[in-house]
C-alpha cells in the first residue's frame, strides 16, 4: 500500500502506470486515467497525455519554450506542462 499523500507523480506506461513516491516507483496495472479519476483534483494535476503529478511537491515553475511550463520537484525531477494544460494549470495555482 502507499500513501497518496507520498507520491510524487505517476507517469503512463502504456496501458500501465508507474508510481513515483520516495525511492522507489513500482508498477501499477491501472491506466493513468483510472488512476486520475481516483485522486483529489485539486491536489493531483495531469500536466500533459502521460503525467499526473502531486502539486505538495512541485517547488518551481518557469515557462518553457513550447509555450507551456517546466515544473521542478522536490526530488529534484523536472517535468513539462503541456500548452494545453498551461491555462488549467494557471487557474489552479492562481498564476
Amino acid at each position: 500500500m502507499i500513501k497518496i499523500n507520498e507520491v510524487r507523480y505517476i507517469a503512463a506506461i502504456g496501458n500501465y502506470s508507474r508510481i513515483y513516491f520516495s525511492t522507489h516507483s513500482p508498477m501499477n496495472y491501472s491506466s493513468l486515467q483510472k488512476i486520475e479519476q481516483r485522486f483529489d483534483a485539486t491536489q493531483f494535476f495531469r500536466i500533459n497525455r502521460q503525467q499526473l503529478v502531486n502539486l505538495h511537491y512541485v517547488t518551481a515553475i518557469e515557462s518553457w519554450i513550447t509555450g507551456g511550463f517546466k515544473i521542478t520537484l522536490t526530488c529534484g525531477t523536472e517535468l513539462e506542462v503541456s500548452r494545453r494544460q498551461t491555462n488549467h494549470f494557471k487557474q489552479l495555482l492562481n498564476l
